[in-house]
């Protein structure tokens, strides 16, 4: 093992002690052996704080961040600022890799002399069942320029990075209150060439209502301000599919603020003046029933409408 270690694998943690033994217990057992693995524990008030100190007295190439509670993204900065590595992936604490994940992506990423890896397929945890779901079509081509790239906004875990330029986008970029990934993702696409894609399951999401990847804004601010980032700062960058996209999740977010707001209507009516109406689904769906009830401010059936999507949902979005 060489004094610099190949990847950095950087972990935000808080309030994960049921799940963040296995997260770490996939990152040690990597059958690529030359990485570092940054925990970054966010101000965690369970045990969390505990298993990481445990894990780092018995594997030197753990090292432990303990801070203040600042989210994911001041938190990955400061595993960045630490991280000794080329390379960087990241992982969130209640997921985990596959254990060959960090060999696929380094393996890639030096062969293909890409600027990024990206796993075409990830496989979803819920509580009974796992399931593949995947993010990218790939048939033949497996190398992508940036604007031939199909996918401009995910999140940032499971992908291989150099990290000095994830660093300066993540830097660069104010912390938001959600999808707090799009525009740092977004960033990093447009300051690169080459992208090369493994037709590969290397990560597991797990799915919970409390994580931080399924909080959903509790204001509009949050929604303005990432709406208004894109259009002033990546507008050039990304499609008018890709904005499409984006204020597809801002208005899916914005109907479940408003159904659950005391101020329901100002709310409607602000949502509506930031990101437009959408056309109602013309194929029956949910979608279209939630978006009638939103339209004709029956918000009261709009909530039952949310609890019957998240007790049935499966999945939406390949995050």
């Amino acid at each position: 093992m060489t004094n610099q270690p190949d990847v950095s694998i950087i972990v935000p943690v808080y309030n994960v002690e049921k799940y963040l033994p296995e997260c770490i217990e996939s990152l040690v057992n990597q059958t690529h052996k030359n990485i570092e693995i940054i925990l970054i524990d966010d101000g965690s008030t369970d045990l969390s704080s505990q298993i990481c100190d445990q894990y780092a007295e018995t594997d030197k190439r753990i090292k432990v961040i303990h801070k203040k509670n600042e989210r994911q993204h001041k938190a990955r900065i400061a595993g960045l600022q630490v991280s000794t590595a080329p390379y960087v992936t990241f992982c969130d604490a209640d997921d985990y890799f596959a254990i060959n994940a960090i060999e696929l992506l380094y393996t890639e990423i030096k062969e293909k002399i890409s600027d990024m890896v990206f796993p075409a397929k990830g496989i979803f945890l819920y509580k009974n069942k796992e399931k593949i779901v995947k993010s990218i079509f790939i048939e033949k081509e497996t190398i992508f320029n940036k604007e031939q790239f199909p996918i401009k906004m995910r999140g940032l875990c499971g992908k291989l990075y150099k990290k000095e330029t994830i660093k300066k986008c993540l830097e660069d970029i104010p912390s938001f209150k959600d999808h707090e990934d799009f525009p740092v993702f977004t960033s990093y696409l447009s300051k690169i060439n080459i992208i090369s894609v493994i037709n590969s399951s290397i990560y597991y999401y797990r799915q919970r209502k409390t994580s931080w990847s399924h909080s959903f804004f509790n204001d509009l601010n949050g929604i303005s301000d990432l709406w208004k980032y894109y259009n002033k700062n990546l507008v050039n960058f990304v499609k008018p599919e890709d904005l499409d996209y984006l204020k597809r999740i801002l208005w899916n977010d914005g109907i479940k603020i408003t159904a659950y707001s005391g101020n329901s209507r100002e709310m409607k009516n602000n949502l509506q003046s930031l990101l437009g109406e959408f056309q109602i689904k013309k194929k029956f769906s949910v979608g279209k029933i939630r978006d009638l009830l939103f339209f004709y401010n029956l918000f009261f059936l709009l909530r039952y409408i949310f609890k019957f999507r998240d007790f049935f949902q499966n999945i939406s979005l390949f995050e």
